[in-house]
């Protein structure tokens, strides 16, 4: 007799509740602490998460097949499951048309999720609908969790309660182990991680089709019978296969022909008098001594030197021995392939950037430049784009400081909303907004202390303004900044140290003496983007239709809304929203204006303008936002607007475009707080920086990415641009093109100039550094990085990559040799 299907499922699900009663137990760690182990657990736990090698036979193959929820509020049925290698959470469509889903796209890194959410701990579990929260059942949500990445959240409903705790705990203790875990040596972390991918079957050893995917992944350019020879002159016991051991030995001999390592090697050779007693491509003591004071130092005198007992330490780190007296070239590389060789200036990229933090800290607000968001809740376009509480948190762990609330009346309770309006936007509760700042502004894995602004654009009638007025006091309660009664009196900004965990609300408000009398005040509402011609339209009445999609995108040019203010709600705005008239009438402190990316070029089209701008912003707020015509959620180039003295310029997080990279170099130093002192030209305390050369010689490339291994292998170049204002205006070369090469392209083999670039405005430039592979038509993008000029380290430094949308390109760089020195007439 068969064993009928719910008695199948049940005991599928008791493997579930075997793993699930495996106890936690406690270690003592070298510093005498007690802590958590949950390997056991997680050892079994991963066998019953990873992807099985066929799909839908076994019993408990059944209960990998969730229910995904998408930001729309859509549910669909997908197979998830932990990659071999345990190190990415894969999901694949189950249902018509799965096979041209792109995997790739259907995945999240492990190490690159932030936390894991129970669905009763997760604000809104299910999308809210016209602005209106579900009801999530208790059923659903005690089957519910949520993966919160560093870029989107993974919501899941497990087919039982018990497949839902076991992935809740396994995930947990995943990420509390990378947390934990020393960061150990980049190099071996990636031939690890390669290894893991490979060795699919778990049988700790790789044959020669899975070492052939290894090189390919890895860009390497050998063929069959070159690897098959390879392996057999590291295979000791001639089992045709390779040992890890075995494997690493192979890698350490494949990564050891860098040629643009050796000259560097003998260069220092002849800075020290040609000293290299461990061979001639060995790195002495006194060699890297050497070499880090007077090659890396260059230009930077002010530093303190590398003491030898410090290069000693260094050694003995990298080559993991005690008695260890110098480098070989691979170790060598290591180094200078290592993080601690950022061309980001470590010191800069620290809190305070070099100084205290709370000296860095403690000036007015109008000071600093400050990450800001446009449209924050918009995870798409600005036509039909979704609206979700989630974009909130996203870019509030990434650092931003100022988020957008588009606020209008709710449709069928008391409840306002937020959504772009006019358009086909997705809309959401104002509440579930709120709730999510008041959880993550301040909150881990970010733990950033420094205050929140909350840009709101008011189109709400009394009745839901005194609403948002009581879920605000609900939620932020004493966090919100009040402006005391004598707010006349001010004579500039509090900083953002005596700020911190603090909610500023910035909007319109009742003028002082109307704020407590019964009187009304009528202004016009806070919409500036429909303000402007060529904006995204009104929507029509017949929503979602052709003709309505038509009409969103003419331009449409209305008559300004009149919105009125309630008072309790204006005693809750710090920053109060006015219209700029002239540089000639300096607003309050507290007063600050907004002005579009169109209106800002105007104001600061030159150099005498653009000063007019700076001494206005000395003690002024100013925030620039995007031509409301990018319905595509396009960026503006913000460094106009920063060079002007703007602290805020207002980007779509969303978007991964070169306008948000620069924002995201932008914003690294000082720990990436979301507060950058500006410079003291801008803050009336001092003068202009000299004007430099810059010199910059790219050498080589280090382990480009290839996740499709059936693509061909990469043929690398790289650009380096300044992006600035005036003269500086987008200055750019390019290296010249390498065939068939992503694993170690050499670009200074045959005396590759050196690229200069005169700056005569420092303190406004950015260098951005692209990797792009050579295509018929448009090349592809592999990876960018972005930073100040200012933060740029002197001498031959590791240039990090990201992708398009900043997350990190593991194990993947540039190696560059950089010059900055004062420019004489």
């Amino acid at each position: 007799m068969s064993t009928p299907k719910s008695q199948k499922s049940l005991r599928g699900s008791d493997l579930y509740e075997r793993a699930l009663n495996i106890k936690q137990s406690t270690v003592i760690d070298k510093k005498g602490k007690e802590t958590v182990n949950d390997e056991a657990f997680l050892k079994a736990a991963k066998v019953l998460m990873e992807e099985p090698s066929k799909k839908g036979k076994s019993e408990h193959d059944q209960l990998q097949i969730f229910t995904k929820v998408c930001r729309s509020g859509a549910k669909r049925k997908t197979r998830v499951v932990l990659s071999h290698a345990h190190d990415w959470v894969i999901w694949d469509h189950t249902g018509a048309f799965s096979f041209i889903k792109n995997r790739h796209s259907n995945r999240m890194e492990v190490a690159h999720i932030v936390r894991v959410e129970k669905g009763q701990e997760n604000i809104g579990f299910l999308p809210a609908k016209n602005g209106k929260s579900l009801n999530d059942s208790d059923e659903i949500l005690e089957r519910a969790f949520v993966l919160v990445g560093q870029d989107r959240s993974l919501k899941l409903i497990c087919p039982t309660v018990a497949v839902c705790k076991l992935w809740y705990r396994a995930c947990t203790e995943m990420v509390r182990q990378i947390n934990a875990a020393p960061k150990g040596n980049p190099f071996f972390r990636y031939l690890r991680d390669q290894w893991n991918r490979a060795d699919t079957d778990r049988s700790g050893s790789l044959n020669t089709k899975e070492v052939m995917q290894i090189m390919k992944k890895m860009n390497v350019t050998k063929s069959k019978k070159e690897i098959q020879a390879e392996i057999e002159l590291f295979d000791d016991d001639r089992s045709g296969l390779l040992e890890y051991k075995e494997y690493e030995e192979l890698m350490k001999k494949i990564f050891s022909d860098r040629p643009e390592i050796k000259k560097i090697i003998m260069d220092m050779q002849r800075s020290t008098g040609g000293e290299g007693h461990g061979g001639d491509e060995a790195v002495s003591l006194k060699m890297l001594h050497n070499f880090l004071n007077v090659t890396q130092r260059a230009g930077r005198a002010t530093e303190a030197e590398v003491t030898e007992e410090e290069c000693k330490q260094k050694i003995k780190e990298i080559t993991q021995q005690e008695d260890a007296t110098e480098l070989s070239l691979m170790e060598f590389a290591m180094l200078l392939d290592s993080g601690e060789n950022s061309v980001f200036d470590e010191v800069k990229a620290s809190l305070g950037a070099g100084t205290e933090e709370q000296f860095y800290m403690s000036r007015p607000l109008s000071h600093y430049w400050i990450n800001s968001s446009h449209n924050t809740y918009l995870a798409g376009d600005q036509l039909k784009g979704h609206s979700s509480a989630e974009q909130y948190t996203y870019v509030l762990q990434r650092g931003c400081r100022c988020v957008e609330l588009d606020c209008w009346d709710g449709e069928k309770d008391d409840e306002p909303i937020i959504t772009h309006g006019h358009t086909l936007c997705t809309k959401i509760s104002f509440r579930s907004v709120v709730e999510t700042i008041a959880k993550n502004a301040f909150g881990p894995p970010a733990n950033n202390p420094y205050p929140v602004i909350l840009s709101i654009e008011m189109h709400c009638s009394i009745k839901y303004q005194k609403k948002m007025w009581e879920i605000c006091k609900q939620y932020f309660g004493d966090q919100l900044l009040l402006l005391p009664d004598n707010e006349n009196a001010m004579e500039e900004l509090p900083s953002p140290w005596e700020l911190k965990h603090k909610i500023l609300v910035k909007g319109k408000r009742l003028k002082p003496e109307m704020i407590h009398s019964s009187q009304a005040q009528e202004v016009s509402d806070s919409s500036s983007d429909d303000d402007e011609p060529g904006a995204v339209g009104s929507v029509a009445k017949s929503k979602g239709s052709r003709e309505g999609a038509e009409q969103l995108k003419a331009p449409a040019k209305k008559e300004k809304k009149k919105v009125t203010l309630e008072q309790n709600w204006s005693t809750l705005v710090y920053l109060a929203a006015v219209h700029f008239k002239s540089f000639d009438l300096p607003g309050k402190p507290f007063e600050m204006s907004s002005y579009s990316e169109k209106k800002c070029k105007k104001m600061c089209g030159d150099e005498a303008s653009r000063l007019r701008f700076v001494h206005h912003n000395f003690r002024q707020l100013s925030r620039v936002y995007p031509f409301g015509g990018r319905i595509d959620s396009s960026n503006l180039h913000p460094i106009n607007a920063w060079a002007s003295g703007c602290q805020l310029v207002a980007l779509n997080f969303q978007t991964g475009d070169v306008p948000m990279q620069l924002n995201y170099g932008k914003f690294i130093e000082n720990g990436n707080t979301g507060y950058v002192l500006k410079p003291p030209y801008m803050r009336e305390t001092g003068v202009r920086a000299c004007e430099v050369n810059l010199e910059v010689r790219v050498l080589s490339c280090q382990r480009l990415p290839n996740n499709n291994a059936s693509r061909d292998i990469v043929d690398p170049y790289v650009r380096v641009e300044v992006y600035g204002v005036d003269e500086d205006e987008k200055l750019n070369e390019k290296t010249r093109v390498i065939d068939n090469n992503g694993f170690n392209p050499v670009f200074n083999d045959k005396g590759e100039k050196t690229m200069s670039f005169t700056i005569r405005s420092r303190e406004n430039a950015m260098l951005r550094i692209s990797v792009l592979d050579q295509d018929v038509g448009q090349d592809d993008f592999i990876g960018q990085f972005c930073l100040p000029v200012t933060c740029i380290r002197n001498g031959y430094r590791h240039v990090p990559l990201y992708d398009a949308n900043n997350g990190t390109v593991h194990s993947a760089g540039v190696l560059c040799w950089f010059s900055q020195t004062p420019r004489t007439t």
